[in-house]
């Protein structure tokens, strides 16, 4: 059958409602589905693409400005490259559009003309012009543009703006700086010496940190040649930025670079009294031949004594927990490895003697999982990632929630990865999301916002 055509301008509003209208015939389960359902009959391969081929025919010079800034400088760089391709003039259009392009001598024409541009804020934004120079997302794989905002943010900078500036939102009660932006949005290391020879602070607590998370070594090496102390508070909690940054980056490279050049593996977060060392212990995802390496009794005894005291704190009074053996069969006694008797077994026997924790163990991890499942168990503390993921998915994929423990407030999140492959294509799943939100309800209602410990499904 022949595809639809579409009118000669088309109507974005009217073709939802045309998809609503499928979905309320129950000719589709769900929205996205009637949508594409509806992009099909147009000869579409999914609702995105009918949609890019609406705003071609439609989408007007003025409002093509606008929306190419909003693109620009909330993480949309195709986006906003596709409308820039609709109308090239777009460039040439105003300050704004010359900014987050790089435009250097178009900027400083209009700087000419008024210098006190340079520190005014507008824009669809309400932004100073440096703000649009350090979020502009058009220039991290293209040098000519990623020159242009050096050029621009020196010339800024000489006609008053401010380097130490930041950006004027709050998140986690921080305003970021635009040292900040330019590393890890921008993300061009000429721009970040370009701030950092200009005065911007190396210890802000934010830009290092953030750039060890991402493993980003060039950064680094910048911000310490400027006088960054590996060591400064992460400016959300006063935690060094080696414990911060181990909580959620799985990037060990910047961590690495932090104690090559000093950074402390025991400093003491006050908060829970941890070291970056508890942090690596419990969080991160380690190879396997490195996960056997780290059973040891200390670790696990203080695993147990944490999930514990969490399990208590979210009302269940004396948890009856499990450890998963190590080894294929609990070790048979040895054959298959020493682990369970040098190390587990008497983790477990100190943590029930001197703690009185209702713990037992090691068990063999391919029947552990079916006795916790059956209500034998509260909880069951695995060796590894997959010895513990595997079978929380078999038995409860898309509901599962992963709960960080151990921090000072709760932390709840899917048990899938982030599935960038299917993103904005309407295909997603939403269900452990939302099984993470009720949780995350739940356990507050139960605990407070002291929540601490493991991570774990």
């Amino acid at each position: 059958m022949a595809a639809k055509q579409l009118p000669p301008r088309p109507n974005l509003d009217q073709l939802k409602r045309q998809a609503k209208e499928l979905l309320q015939a129950g000719k589709a389960h769900a929205l996205h589905e009637a949508q594409t359902i509806l992009a099909r009959e147009y000869g579409f391969a999914s609702w995105n693409k009918l949609r890019e081929r609406v705003e071609e025919l439609t989408l007007e010079f003025d409002e093509g400005v606008g929306q190419f800034l909003e693109a620009a400088t909330d993480g949309r760089p195709d986006r906003a490259e596709r409308i820039l391709a609709l109308h090239p003039g777009i460039a040439r259009a105003n300050l704004y559009t010359a900014l987050v392009l790089g435009e250097a001598a178009r900027v400083e024409t209009r700087l000419d003309q008024d210098p006190s541009l340079a520190t005014k804020p507008g824009g669809p934004r309400g932004w100073e012009p440096l703000h649009y120079v350090c979020y502009t997302s058009l220039a991290h794989d293209n040098p000519a543009r990623a020159a242009g905002l050096v050029a621009i943010a020196r010339r800024l900078i000489a006609l008053g703006a401010d380097p130490k500036t930041r950006f004027p939102w709050l998140h986690h009660n921080v305003y970021r700086p635009v040292l900040w932006g330019a590393s890890r949005v921008v993300r061009a290391l000429p721009l970040v010496e370009a701030l950092l020879d200009a005065g911007a602070d190396p210890n802000d607590g934010v830009t290092l940190p953030l750039a060890a998370s991402a493993g980003d070594i060039p950064v680094l090496e910048a911000l310490l040649a400027h006088g960054a102390k590996v060591d400064q508070p992460w400016a959300t909690d006063g935690a060094t930025a080696l414990y911060t940054i181990l909580n959620w980056s799985r990037t060990p490279d910047g961590a690495v670079w932090l104690l090559e050049h000093g950074a402390d593996p025991n400093a003491v977060f006050a908060e829970n009294g941890e070291t970056p060392l508890h942090v690596v212990a419990r969080a991160w995802d380690v190879p396997l031949a490195e996960a056997i390496r780290l059973v040891r009794k200390d670790r696990i005894e203080k695993t147990i004594r944490l999930a514990e005291r969490e399990l208590h704190r979210w009302g269940i009074e004396r948890p009856r927990i499990a450890v998963a053996a190590l080894n294929p069969h609990g070790a048979e006694g040895g054959l298959f490895g020493i682990e369970e008797v040098s190390e587990m077994a008497p983790a477990i026997e100190a943590c029930r003697i001197a703690d009185s924790i209702n713990v037992r163990g090691p068990f063999s991890a391919d029947t552990v999982y079916l006795r916790a499942s059956r209500g034998e168990f509260d909880a069951v503390i695995a060796c590894y990632h997959d010895q513990a993921m595997i079978p929380v998915k078999c038995l409860s994929f898309g509901e599962a929630v992963n709960v960080t423990l151990g921090l000072p407030f709760i932390r709840t999140s899917v048990d899938h990865g982030t599935a960038f492959d299917i993103a904005g294509k309407g295909l997603a799943e939403h269900s452990s999301m939302v099984a993470a939100i009720k949780l995350a309800t739940e356990l507050s209602l139960k605990s407070g916002e002291s929540s601490r410990a493991v991570e774990a499904a």
